[in-house]
């Protein structure tokens, strides 16, 4: 019966990590792809990192980005994506 619990606990677990993951790529990449989003994401980093489902050793990673070098990388992948996948 513990050995059961454990092994669900930790399946759990591990799934957790992998959904948050997800989430923090989803982020990041709106963050690359989607002006509105990027340009509300860093006027209110804590309001709109609370609408999602994050560790928060995740959350306080993605609060702490700095905007400066996101045009940079913005202007690189727009120069090699298709424009139909990009919001801007």
């Amino acid at each position: 019966m513990l050995a059961r619990a454990l092994q669900w606990q930790r399946c759990h677990f591990e799934n957790l990590e992998e959904v948050t993951q997800e989430t923090v790529e989803r982020i990041l990449g709106r963050l690359l792809t989607d002006a509105r989003f990027r340009k509300r994401f860093f006027c209110e980093r804590r309001e709109r990192l609370r609408r999602f489902d994050l560790l928060e050793h995740e959350r306080e990673s993605l609060a702490k980005l700095e905007s400066a070098p996101i045009p940079s990388l913005v202007e690189m992948l727009a120069e090699r994506l298709d424009p139909r996948i990009v919001r801007g």
